[in-house]
C-alpha cells in the first residue's frame, strides 16, 4: 500500500489550478482500478501506433497491386489481338515454352536465395556462439569452472553439431546447383528442334500487323506479374486484417477510456457524499474540450486552417474525438462541410492535409478529449466552482478531498498554509476526527489547533537547532509536558486551551 504525501503551499495549490493534475489526483484516489484502466488504455494506443507503421508498410504492397493489376488488364487486351489474328494460337507452343522458362528461371533464381541465406544463417549462428563463449571465459567467481569447461565445452559440442549441419546443407545446395545446370542443358537441347519448327511458322505467318515477337515478351511479362499478384494479394489480404484490427482496437480504446471515467465518476460521488454537502465533486466525460481543441490546432498546424474554426470543430458533440474526424473526412469535403461547419475551401484544406502524409490519419484517430473532474465548495451557502475560489478556498476544497482517501496512510505538510481559521476548524479538523480510526494521518503543522481540535493520536513537537531539528516532546494531550508545549503554541494560550479542551472533552 502506498501513501500520499502533499504540501499545502506546493502540490494542492497546483493541483488546484490544472484539469490535468485533478484528473490524476482523482485517479490516485480511485487507486488500482484506474491505474490499471490508465495502462490498458496506453497499452492499446501502442498497440495502434504499431497496427499503423504496418498499415503505411502494406500500403507499398497495395500500390503496387494496382499497378500490376492495371498492366496484365493491358497485356490481356494486347493478346487478344494476337487471339483475334490466329496468331496466338500458331505459336501456343512458344507461348507455353515462354512460360515454362519463366519458371525455370524463378526455380534458379530461389535457389540463389536460399544459398544466400543458409550463408548468412551460418555467419550469424557462428558469431553469436564466439561471442557467448568468450563472455564464459569471463566468468570470476568460485564456480566459474562450472562456465568456463562444463558449460562452454557443452556449448562447443553445439556448435560442432550445428557446423555439420550447415556443411550438409551447403553441399546440398551445391548438388541442387550442379542437377538444375544439368536441366538447364538438356532444356536448351530439346529446344533446338522446337525452335526449328518454330521459326516455319513464322514464315507461314509472313508480314502481319502484329510482331509475332511481342506476343512471346507479353506472354513471359503476364506470367512473371501473375506470381508477383499472388504474392501481393497476400499482402492485401493481410493489410484488410489489420484494418479490421485496428478498428477493434480503436472501438476498446473508447470503450476503456469510458469505464476509466465511469471508476472516476463514481470515486467523485463517495468523495461528495463523505464531505456532506461541503465540497461537490463532479467528472465530465470527455469535457477538456479547450485541451482538446490546443491539441488539434497543435496538429492541423501546418494547415493553416483556422483556429477558432478548429475550436468550433473540437465543441462539436457529434464530432467526439478525433476518430470520427478522420472517419468523416474519408467521406468526403461534403460530408465533412455539413458535419463540422467548416468551410468548402477549409474542409478540403483539412483533408489535403491529411493525404499528405498518411501517417497522419492514424495520429489524428488517437487524439480525445479528456475527462474533466470539476470541484466546488459551498462558502456561505453558496456553492463556488474552483476557478472562482480564492486561492485559500481552492486549497481548502482539495484538502477536504484528500481527507477523504481511505486506506492509504496520508502525510499533509502544512495543511493551514492559505487556510482561513474558519476552514481549518469547521472543515479540516472535523474530518481528521472522522478519519483518523480508518486509515494513518500524519500532518505537519506551525497551527497547535489542529493536533488538539482533531484529538491527535500523537503529538510530536520539534524545535529548531541551525539547520536541524530536534524532538522537544513527545506523546498524547493526556501528558502534563505536551500540554505544556501546546499552550505555548497554541494561540490564544491557556485559556484558549482550556475553552477548545472543555468543548471537546478532554481533561487538563
Amino acid at each position: 500500500m502506498t501513501s500520499l504525501y502533499f504540501s499545502a503551499n506546493g502540490e494542492i495549490c497546483e493541483i488546484t489550478q490544472s484539469t490535468r493534475l485533478r484528473r490524476d489526483l482523482l485517479d490516485d484516489l480511485v487507486g488500482r482500478p484506474a491505474r490499471d484502466k490508465l495502462r490498458e488504455a496506453e497499452k492499446i494506443q501502442q498497440e495502434l501506433r504499431r497496427n499503423a507503421r504496418t498499415l503505411l508498410e502494406y500500403r507499398h504492397y497495395e500500390e503496387r497491386l494496382e499497378e500490376v493489376e492495371r498492366r496484365l488488364r493491358e497485356i490481356e487486351h494486347e493478346i487478344r489481338l494476337f487471339e483475334r489474328e490466329g496468331i496466338a494460337e500458331k505459336l501456343k507452343e512458344e507461348t507455353s515454352l515462354a512460360r515454362d522458362q519463366e519458371r525455370l528461371n524463378r526455380l534458379e533464381e530461389t535457389r540463389g536465395w536460399s544459398a544466400q541465406d543458409w550463408e548468412e544463417m551460418r555467419t550469424r549462428w557462428q558469431e553469436r556462439w564466439e561471442t557467448t563463449l568468450a563472455d564464459l571465459a569471463q566468468a570470476q567467481s568460485r564456480q566459474k569452472d562450472l562456465l568456463q569447461q562444463e558449460a562452454a565445452e557443452a556449448a562447443r559440442q553445439l556448435q560442432r553439431a550445428f557446423e555439420s549441419l550447415f556443411k550438409q546443407g551447403e553441399a546440398h545446395l551445391r548438388h541442387f546447383k550442379e542437377t538444375l545446370r544439368s536441366i538447364r542443358e538438356r532444356w536448351q537441347k530439346a529446344r533446338r528442334s522446337l525452335d526449328e519448327e518454330l521459326r516455319r511458322i513464322r514464315q507461314q505467318l509472313g508480314d502481319t500487323a502484329l510482331d509475332p515477337d511481342r506476343l512471346s515478351k507479353l506472354t513471359v511479362e503476364q506470367e512473371r506479374l501473375k506470381r508477383e499478384r499472388d504474392l501481393l494479394e497476400k499482402k492485401a489480404e493481410e493489410a484488410r486484417k489489420a484494418r479490421e484490427e485496428r478498428t477493434k482496437l480503436l472501438h476498446r480504446l473508447r470503450d476503456v477510456r469510458r469505464e476509466a471515467f465511469r471508476l472516476r465518476q463514481s470515486r467523485a460521488g463517495e468523495i461528495t457524499k463523505q464531505i456532506q454537502g461541503r465540497v461537490h465533486v463532479e467528472v465530465v466525460y470527455r469535457g477538456q474540450r479547450k485541451e482538446y481543441a490546443e491539441r488539434l490546432k497543435s496538429f492541423f498546424s501546418g494547415s493553416r486552417i483556422p483556429g477558432k474554426d478548429l475550436e468550433n470543430l473540437a465543441l462539436k458533440e457529434s464530432i467526439p474525438d478525433g476518430w470520427a474526424l478522420a472517419e468523416l473526412a474519408r467521406k468526403g469535403k461534403e460530408a465533412l462541410v455539413q458535419e463540422s461547419g467548416l468551410s468548402e475551401a477549409w474542409a478540403q484544406r483539412l483533408i489535403d492535409f491529411l493525404n499528405q502524409d498518411e501517417g497522419r490519419w492514424f495520429e489524428l484517430e488517437l487524439l480525445a478529449p479528456e475527462d474533466e473532474v470539476r470541484v466546488s465548495l459551498k462558502v456561505n451557502e453558496r456553492w463556488g466552482d474552483l476557478d472562482t475560489l480564492s486561492a485559500g478556498q481552492r486549497a481548502t476544497a482539495m484538502l477536504l478531498i484528500l481527507l477523504t482517501q481511505t486506506p492509504r496512510p496520508l502525510l499533509v505538510d502544512q495543511p493551514e498554509d492559505d487556510l482561513d481559521n474558519r476552514f481549518i476548524f469547521e472543515d479540516v479538523v472535523r474530518l481528521l476526527r472522522a478519519q483518523k480510526d480508518s486509515h494513518q494521518l500524519i500532518v505537519a503543522t506551525h497551527n497547535a489547533n489542529i493536533p488538539v481540535l482533531a484529538h491527535g493520536e500523537l503529538i510530536i513537537a520539534l524545535e529548531a537547532e541551525a539547520e536541524k531539528a530536534r524532538i522537544a516532546v513527545q506523546g498524547g494531550l493526556d501528558r502534563p509536558e505536551v500540554q505544556g508545549m501546546v499552550r505555548r503554541v497554541m494561540e490564544g494560550g491557556d485559556e484558549a486551551f482550556r475553552r477548545r479542551a472543555e468543548k471537546y472533552g478532554l481533561e487538563v
